[in-house]
């Protein structure tokens, strides 16, 4: 029988298929049964697993059998995920070279390279990074991989991020964000890393705290000199108008307060001095004096060596040559006139002060010149407020201790002695055995630092007989009101005791009245009421003026 064309060409074809498919079908076949034999499903559970153990020819064999490369198990972790958390770099490796997605996530948020940074493990980072995995994106905490990386202290894989990466994190802000990580937990050499790859060491961020203030805060005391040689700005508030010497104070870190004071005001110093030898470059050169003037304070000679620009000193052309004490006198004027413009702290210099009082008046030259006064005149100085410090706290604490908010009431423990009384009360409910009543309850949430809720729900008590209303903090101890606090005059043999929302003087010849504006544990805050200052007396050091 003949076959026309079209039907041998038919035939062909068929025939061609059938021979064929078995050879396509084959090796899914033979995968499907080695990974049966090997105790394997073909399921994303097993594949993601197999993954996580580094098994590179379990995981060839479950991709050959037809596992999607993307898969995510019940966890909702993908084989390139596990894979990169538990540093199974071969099998990234092979998992990138089949064109797996690089930057799914889990439930939570993770991607892998935000798992891989977590555990440090740098080589899985570095081959992720080559593979474009995005190093910007944020898990459901907000963290970056580089982040995670910081705050576990991985110094190799924040090496791998900033040597791969920099620029990416610059644009987002990260450098500086994981620098404020770093300055919180002390981990001075990933600080060192961030710093020398451009690490904005001055920026500011939520309540416009910086990586000083973070540092200060957590008493590190290397980090915290780590900061200041690469420029960070002791003079920077945050947005409670605090510096870092102040917020160090607050949290009980005096050694750390007298460091960053130190800093302060070598600052300050070097500031004086580099101004004044650009001043004498324009300035006509004097006659060298015969001798120099013993009188002359050492804090002045190191600024008064360069002589004063003509139009400091309100000529445009000398007549003569200046006197030694002439350039002393010009000298401390540009000082004054610099710092006043640059609002210095007034006892910033302390750190350094050599405790020479050139006039007896009660305040060294080095606080007169912070000031801006005459270090020469008995007549100029600074205001008494710059004398006090905080000696004594006279406050009993608050007996009764809010526990929580359970439903629509108060959980509270009415402290005696070393007994505690629970009770669970409502708003409107009197305090057992206490003049106080339950005026509200406001349920809060807070984040940390480190992205763990916190429970900082208020309970606001008001006193039955005064009126007076007190806020509770959940599991803190407040102190009860009417507490005093002791106020001395350094050197001046005069103490005073204040109260909340009292108006005083500090001597009968002081222009000045203050107000009590809040007494804590370690400080005591005023305001100058002719001038709105406040002022913020520490216990056992000096009192710092700052803005509010």
């Amino acid at each position: 029988m003949k076959l026309s064309l079209r039907s041998l060409l038919i035939y062909f074809i068929v025939t061609l298929a059938v021979l064929t498919l078995p050879a396509c079908t084959k090796p899914a076949e033979d995968a499907l049964k080695r990974l049966t034999r090997a105790g394997q499903s073909l399921t994303p559970d097993d594949f993601v697993k197999a993954a996580g153990q580094g098994d590179v020819e379990l995981v060839g064999l479950f991709l050959q059998a037809g596992m999607d490369r993307n898969a995510q198990d019940a966890r909702s972790y993908t084989a390139l995920i596990q894979a990169s958390e538990n540093g199974r770099k071969e099998v990234v490796r092979a998992l990138l070279q089949e064109g797996v997605k690089t930057d799914l996530q889990t439930t939570d948020g993770n991607t892998a390279v935000i798992a891989a940074a977590g555990n440090d493990q740098f080589e899985c980072v570095r081959l992720l990074i080559e593979a474009n995995a995005d190093v910007n994106l944020k898990n459901g905490k907000n963290w970056t991989a580089l982040m995670k990386a910081v705050y576990q202290g991985h110094q190799k894989t924040t090496d791998v991020m900033l040597r791969t990466s920099r620029d990416a994190l610059q644009k987002e802000d990260q450098l500086a964000r994981a620098l404020m990580v770093a300055s919180l937990l002390g981990h001075n050499e990933i600080a060192r890393s961030l710093l020398d790859a451009g690490a904005p060491v001055n920026k500011p961020i939520e309540k416009k705290q910086t990586a000083l203030m973070f540092a200060a805060s957590t008493g590190k005391k290397d980090m915290t000199q780590l900061l200041l040689a690469r420029g960070a700005d002791p003079s920077m508030v945050n947005a409670d108008g605090s510096t870092a010497s102040i917020i160090a104070l607050q949290k009980g870190h005096t050694d750390i307060a007298k460091l960053i004071d130190t800093a302060a005001a070598t600052a300050t110093a070097s500031s004086n001095r580099a101004a004044a030898l650009s001043a004498s470059a324009v300035a006509p050169k004097p006659a060298p004096p015969a001798t120099a003037n013993p009188s002359t304070s050492p804090a002045l000679t190191v600024a008064a060596a360069p002589a004063a620009p003509p139009e400091l000193l309100g000529s445009t052309t000398p007549k003569t040559a200046p006197t030694t004490n002439e350039q002393d006198a010009a000298a401390a004027r540009m000082e004054q006139a610099w710092l006043r413009e640059k609002k210095v702290d007034p006892q910033s210099l302390l750190a350094v002060d050599t405790g020479q009082d050139s006039d007896g008046d009660g305040w060294t030259d080095a606080e007169e010149i912070a000031y801006g006064t005459d270090p020469h005149d008995p007549n100029s100085h600074p205001p008494l407020y710059t004398k006090l410090r905080m000696v004594k706290l006279d406050a009993q604490p608050f007996p009764v201790l809010f526990d929580g908010v359970e439903g629509k009431k108060a959980s509270i423990s009415i402290q005696h002695g070393q007994m505690s009384e629970p009770y669970v009360l409502a708003v409107g409910a009197r305090i057992p055995g206490e003049s106080w009543k339950i005026a509200a309850i406001r349920p809060r949430k807070s984040v940390d630092k480190s992205g763990t809720t916190i429970d900082v729900s208020e309970l606001t008590l008001v006193n039955a007989e005064s009126g007076e209303k007190l806020v509770l903090i959940k599991s803190m101890q407040a102190n009860s009101p009417g507490g005093t606090a002791v106020l001395s005059l350094e050197g001046m043999d005069r103490e005073v005791q204040v109260k909340e929302k009292q108006q005083f003087s500090l001597a009968p010849n002081d222009p000045d009245r203050y107000t009590v504006l809040d007494i804590r544990p370690t400080q005591v805050v005023l305001k100058v009421n002719g001038t709105g200052e406040v002022i913020t007396v520490s216990m056992r050091q000096p009192a710092t003026a700052t803005k509010r």
